[in-house]
């Protein structure tokens, strides 16, 4: 060997221990940070892999993770950029991609959150995550079909995802498919016995396909899980009213505006029907007008204190309908739903039975299936039936 090859081959001698050592401290810090992610402690594991970056900018598992946990800390833009530069150095990442669509979602960007998710299926045709974020996606988007299918296959890949369960139910009882729907709950119920919501969307399921005693059984046990659950105690009112129990179904809406800091605009209204059918219609104008006084949000459009004013008589009945007009056709064929349904109930206390089926009657007509109003129209004309 000539003396410039044995320099040569001493100096890469000498290289191999610096190179080593340089890896293992890539190799400790990475493993230190996945041990902080794994305990919670995201600040400390962005730091340790912002050090293995630092020692190693190709380290694509270091951004990776890092993604991660920016991503559970919130940090969306961070966490996307993180997950992009994964993509860059190994574009065949279907971790990454999934990382991406999820933080993309996270940021409302859903057409980008189904570019990646498609693409992590491509590569990983076997990510039964995806397919369910994807189905998620769709779900928000609206394309309820496309969920479906998507929770499904999730499903067939893994069993046990509950999620997709859970979210195909969702899927399934927004297309009237109130069978599939309670079967999709009562396999979370199965997976997790003691999960409240689960009881409550099997039981918002059967209340919409009229099995009241079931869906009342159903919140019940949500309540027992979680005494504190506002949106079973209102739903609960819901088929309480539908099974005409009206002091129960007044206790709830009651207890839903004593848990709940928002939303109490409908409960107030039926609050003040229960209390009418009751026989205490002064006191139920006192209390609605005073929650009318302290009401602060309005808007263009705002039927709430119309139709306030109709139940106390201060409205007429053709203002009312006059008010549930709109240029938005689908929005104002809503509202003629709930305007018939109050009609029809101001004619109850009326004691003009004819005059409120026919109110009811139209207010089905609208076949505004959705809306709690149709739902009670419904259970009055059943409770009017000879």
């Amino acid at each position: 060997m000539t003396m410039p090859a044995k320099f040569l081959a001493l100096g890469f001698t000498l290289l191999l221990p610096v190179f080593a050592a340089a890896q293992i401290e890539v190799i400790d810090h990475f493993k230190r940070a996945n041990g902080k992610h794994a305990k919670g402690d995201l600040d400390g594991a962005i730091a340790d892999y912002s050090h293995v970056i630092k020692l190693d900018p190709k380290y694509f598992n270091a951004y990776n993770n890092r993604g991660n946990a920016r991503l559970a800390k919130g940090e969306f833009d961070a966490a996307i950029a993180d997950y992009t530069r994964v993509i860059e150095l190994n574009p065949k990442s279907a971790t990454a991609h999934y990382g991406r669509g999820v933080a993309r979602r996270a940021k409302g960007d859903l057409d980008g959150a189904i570019a990646d998710y498609n693409r992590a299926i491509a590569l990983d045709p076997k990510n039964a995550r995806a397919y369910g974020h994807r189905g998620d996606v769709s779900q928000a988007k609206g394309d309820l079909a496309a969920a479906i299918a998507d929770y499904t296959r999730a499903i067939a890949l893994d069993p046990k995802y509950a999620n997709a369960y859970g979210h195909r139910g969702d899927a399934r009882q927004a297309r009237g498919d109130f069978e599939g729907a309670i079967a999709d709950y009562s396999q979370v119920v199965a997976f997790f016995p003691k999960y409240a919501n689960a009881y409550h969307n099997r039981g918002n399921a059967r209340l919409a396909r009229g099995d009241f005693e079931p869906a009342i059984a159903d919140f019940n046990h949500a309540i027992q899980l979680d005494p504190k659950y506002a949106s079973a105690h209102w739903s609960r009112g819901s088929a309480r009213i539908m099974t005409r129990k009206w002091s129960d179904a007044l206790m709830d809406y009651r207890r839903f505006c004593e848990l709940s800091e928002t939303g109490h605009d409908y409960p107030r209204l039926f609050i003040w029907l229960l209390r009418a059918r009751l026989g205490e219609t002064g006191e139920a104008s006192k209390e609605l007008a005073a929650f009318l006084d302290k009401r602060t949000q309005t808007a263009p459009g705002d039927l709430i204190p119309v139709v306030a004013g109709f139940l106390m008589g201060n409205v007429t009945e053709e203002n009312l309908f006059a008010a549930a007009a709109s240029p938005d056709a689908r929005k104002q064929h809503a509202q003629k739903c709930a305007a018939w349904y109050y009609a029809g109930m101001r004619k109850i206390l009326a004691g003009e039975k004819a005059a409120a089926i026919s109110a009811f009657q139209k207010c089905l007509a609208t076949d505004e299936k959705a809306l709690v109003e149709y739902q009670f129209a419904k259970a009055e004309l059943k409770g009017l039936a000879p």
